[in-house]
């Protein structure tokens, strides 16, 4: 992002404030810990960028700055396409839920985790956290309703549900593909009634697969189809 929308000229220069303040209190505190070399990196990139935006009203990684741009407190959650949505008028279908669900988390996490980085070493002020993905709890805040599509639902499917004793099984094959037909058949006789089977599908041109418990049972079958 390179651009950000100011409702004003006041709020603009509250914006520019707000982060020369930051910048003064995070170059005060590098130097109580004797990162004299963080603080210049800090002070530098921090003041080109407001050169830039006092000069363009853009500056390359503006993100980083959103916090302060849009006037929000630390810690508040960042404006998302779901703040576009009115809470109750959209579903949100989640397809592999079991899958899909921890990464709501784990985005959080691992863009919190990269910037610790980047403001430990003086490229970004501790303000940049704040430019961040939805946590968890913020995300389900502004979801009212939700299918969750899963061959293995976790528990934590199972815990958003409300009012569902059991969750609906839904069979479908994605090729159009009925599913075949199984016969359960005696063990009488077994293998005379495979043999057969083997015999009525061949005459058909079409091939058998017949699977066995163990090794020893495969081998055995092989020498008896073998001699027969």
């Amino acid at each position: 992002a390179k651009h950000h929308v100011f409702s004003s000229v006041d709020a603009f220069e509250e914006s520019l404030r707000r982060i020369e303040c930051e910048l003064q209190d995070q170059v005060k505190e590098f130097k109580s810990q004797n990162k004299m070399k963080e603080a210049e990196t800090l002070t530098r990139r921090v003041s080109q960028d407001l050169s830039a935006l006092r000069e363009t009203r853009t500056c390359q990684g503006i993100e980083n700055y959103s916090r302060h741009l849009s006037l929000r407190e630390a810690g508040a959650p960042p404006e998302t396409l779901l703040d576009f949505f009115n809470k109750d008028e959209w579903l949100l279908i989640v397809d592999e839920s079991h899958v899909s669900l921890p990464q709501i988390r784990l985005m959080f996490e691992a863009d919190r985790s990269r910037k610790l980085k980047l403001i430990k070493h003086g490229y970004r002020l501790p303000s940049a956290l704040d430019n961040r993905p939805l946590r968890a709890e913020e995300f389900w805040q502004r979801v009212s309703q939700a299918i969750f599509v899963s061959a293995t639902p976790s528990n934590r499917e199972l815990s958003l549900i409300h009012g569902i004793n059991d969750p609906i099984d839904m069979v479908v094959r994605p090729t159009y593909v009925c599913d075949p037909t199984i016969q359960v058949l005696p063990k009488h006789n077994q293998l005379d009634v495979l043999l057969q089977q083997i015999k009525d599908r061949a005459s058909r041109q079409e091939r058998t697969l017949a699977i066995a418990y163990t090794t020893r049972d495969a081998e055995d079958l092989a020498s008896f189809l073998l001699e027969n």
